[in-house]
């Protein structure tokens, strides 16, 4: 099973309101839930087993 990690801490409403006023745009609700709870965060194991035909994939972070 994967963990999310959030080495980076939460992030506050007060964040998110700055980074829509300086980028000119609202986040879905669903994202700033997202955002709030994890900041993005890390996954741990962050090696995936894709398919026979793939292999494996990394997976080293969700990105903000």
């Amino acid at each position: 099973m994967m963990k999310l990690s959030t080495p980076n801490g939460k992030v506050s409403e007060e964040d998110i309101l700055k980074f829509e006023s300086i980028n000119g745009f609202v986040l879905p609700q669903v994202y700033r839930s997202f955002l709030m709870n994890t900041n993005g965060g890390e996954t741990e194991p962050n090696l995936f087993f894709i398919s026979e035909n793939q292999g494996a994939s990394v997976l080293d972070s969700f990105l903000v």
